[in-house]
């Protein structure tokens, strides 16, 4: 059987080849702690991104609803405006059309009268 020497000696042997192993798991278990408070900041990193996203959807959905119901009206009342100073000027355009052609009927009517007058005081 093994003797109390024996015992010993199996101890220490047993000691040299844990101790590294120890140390080992040691290292392993500061690293995982380090990793886990990695892991926790990148979890509160991950809950403010999710924040912002969500901010950043409200924000483009109130812009959004702002384009629908003031900017896209604004520009129908605008194009409404155009065409009625587009119709408007058209009919500036007829009237001014019309003058000038009453204003040529009446130059010639003019002319004629003074011919007719010019006609009567020789005869």
């Amino acid at each position: 059987m093994l003797d109390a020497k024996d015992l010993e000696m199996f101890t220490e042997i047993m000691v040299k080849i844990v101790e590294p192993v120890r140390k080992d798991i040691t290292v392993l278990q500061s690293g995982m702690e380090g990793m886990r408070k990695d892991i926790t900041g990148l979890q509160q990193k991950v809950e403010e991104l999710q924040k912002t996203s969500e901010t950043v959807q409200k924000d483009v959905a109130d812009i959004r609803l702002t384009l629908e119901q003031e900017v896209i009206k604004g520009i129908h009342i605008i194009g409404e405006g155009h065409l009625d100073l587009s119709r408007k000027m058209n009919q500036i355009l007829e009237t001014k059309e019309e003058r000038d052609l009453i204003e040529l009927r009446v130059l010639s009517l003019e002319h004629e009268v003074r011919r007719i007058k010019d006609r009567l005081e020789i005869a």
